[in-house]
């Protein structure tokens, strides 16, 4: 039972990522997005770290803010868990090169360099009989920011922390998805046409569903 109540709770959070494709794309105000998504996170956030927003005049952005806030809930997230006592997040945006650039910095524990290259594959794993998911909001946001016309990169060093920038352009322009030295291809990493998220489907043993 308890494998089958872990499955449905991802596939229930899969459906609200892919649901927000219904939202509507306008004209957004990044800045504002990203003090509400800290405000209504403020409570979990509060616990772990100080939140720093050092957010410059940026001209908007089309997008829809619904998908975007998503993506800015979960990295802000992640770098909570990072933090294993007390620490401090930082927020920044600015517009460089002609695009709007977006970053979520944190003083925490970081990710071993092995790990790096394969932050954005998502995967399933058992352990004793429990299924639990390995980046899966990254890979999502990952996909957002891509059908966005964007792109995202992480930097890390294990044991100071780690900085995620989100690189979006501006209104009325179309940026040209780079694929990273040493990445595959795949439907949904390929570029900005790539609006399709494939999920395996996934039948939990008989005998744990009963």
């Amino acid at each position: 039972m308890d494998a089958c109540r872990r499955l449905k709770t991802i596939a229930d959070r899969l459906k609200r990522f892919t649901n927000l494709d219904q939202s509507e794309s306008h004209n957004t105000d990044l800045n504002g997005l990203f003090r509400d998504t800290v405000s209504q996170l403020q409570s979990e956030l509060g616990e772990k770290a100080e939140v720093v927003l050092d957010l410059n005049t940026i001209p908007p952005v089309r997008c829809r803010p619904q998908q975007l806030s998503a993506v800015f809930s979960s990295l802000l997230r992640n770098a909570a868990v990072a933090i294993e006592d007390k620490g401090t997040i930082w927020v920044r945006s600015y517009q460089r090169d002609g695009e709007i650039r977006l970053e979520v910095e944190d003083n925490g524990k970081g990710i071993p360099a092995s790990r790096l290259p394969y932050l954005f594959e998502p995967a399933f794993a058992v352990t004793e009989g429990r299924v639990s998911t390995t980046n899966w909001g990254l890979f999502t946001s990952r996909s957002i920011i891509i059908e966005h016309g964007g792109q995202i990169d992480i930097q890390s060093q294990e044991g100071k922390g780690t900085i995620v920038t989100i690189q979006l352009p501006v209104s009325g322009q179309k940026r040209r998805y780079r694929r990273q030295p040493g990445e595959s291809p795949g439907p949904v990493c390929g570029g900005p046409s790539a609006t399709l998220l494939l999920l395996p489907h996934i039948q939990p043993p008989a005998s744990q569903c009963r």
